[in-house]
């Protein structure tokens, strides 16, 4: 911030704005560092203090944020603070986190103006409310996300119809339907169609070892295993497993995979070796406080389970917010 400040001073910024503008982006930049880290507690109040400056800069201009109708810094700030907010959330499920969370992603929404901000904005309040196991609210955002001119909810649920609602173009729209469809089928057990056809179609793309595909992955084996068919979803479960060459919020996320085999094996009368401590401990050499967060989402407590005892939903849902 001196060194930004000084830059002021020698005239480099035309204006107030321009300074500001610079210091925005240098936190947001900071911001997305700390994610892929899973390091961003704290963080919070530094953004908080960007959003009020920010609205200072608005009103030395003479602009009354309440007459800002569309701003994409406030978006950008806003959708961040409601991102870290839906992690912390996931690590402690403290409501009011849940509630900061749902507010600033709301904002992020009304201060967006690109139709591409819009679609992530209501990405993100899809997945908040399916994380909370708020189906309505999830489905809501969800058919608002896909602008999609069908309504049928029977269809979100038809996975024959691969095309609909974005499922074969867009990789996030297919996972937040498979989300939907999950948290359905576990609270309503909602009857999932066509759901081999769609994992083959799916499979076909050969995409599907990147984020977030592989987490549309994890999904599908989930719903394999709860329809019965425990050769399938182990057979999709097997297609993922964590890289050297993955950085290290990727092979966190895939963390959960290992438990799924496992208990997909073992529930197939089939031998499976995890020792789920050995492989945290070295993550915890690679990134120092991870094993704590992994302790807190609930990790640990399949180290001393049998594996029948095993909850494949939960396991699925480990990873806070959009990492699972």
């Amino acid at each position: 911030m001196d060194i930004m400040l000084n830059k002021f001073e020698l005239g480099i910024f035309n204006n107030i704005y321009d300074l500001m503008q610079e210091k925005l982006e240098f936190n947001l930049n900071v911001t997305t560092i700390l994610f892929n880290n899973l390091n961003f507690e704290g963080w919070e109040d530094k953004l908080t203090q960007e959003l009020k400056n920010y609205k200072q800069v608005l009103e030395i201009n003479n602009l009354d944020v309440k007459d800002v109708k569309k701003d994409r810094n406030l978006a950008r700030i806003s959708g961040s603070l409601g991102q870290i907010y839906a992690l912390m959330f996931g690590l402690n499920k403290d409501e009011s986190y849940y509630s900061f969370s749902e507010y600033y992603l709301k904002e992020d929404l009304e201060y967006c103006n690109d139709i591409k901000d819009i679609k992530t904005a209501l990405g993100f309040l899809t997945t908040l409310y399916f994380k909370k196991g708020y189906l309505d609210k999830a489905i809501e955002s969800f058919l608002k996300e896909t602008n999609s001119s069908n309504k049928n909810l029977v269809d979100v649920y038809d996975l024959s119809k691969y095309k609909s609602f974005g499922s074969d173009s867009d990789s996030f729209l297919r996972l937040h339907r498979l989300y939907i469809c999950a948290l359905s089928q576990k609270l309503n057990n909602q009857e999932i169609l066509g759901l081999n056809e769609f994992k083959l179609k799916f499979m076909e793309s050969n995409k599907y070892n990147k984020y977030p595909n592989f987490l549309s992955i994890k999904w599908i084996g989930v719903l394999l295993a709860n329809t019965g068919d425990l050769n399938g979803a182990l057979d999709v479960f097997n297609k993922i497993t964590i890289n050297s060459s993955d950085n290290f919020v990727i092979k966190v996320i895939k963390l959960s995979f290992d438990l799924l085999r496992h208990y997909t094996k073992n529930l197939l009368n089939q031998d499976s070796v995890l020792d789920i401590e050995n492989i945290i401990n070295e993550l915890e050499l690679e990134n120092k406080g991870i094993k704590q967060k992994l302790v807190d989402l609930g990790f640990y407590k399949y180290t001393d389970k049998k594996p029948e005892l095993y909850d494949l939903y939960e396991i699925a849902n480990l990873m806070p917010f959009y990492y699972s």
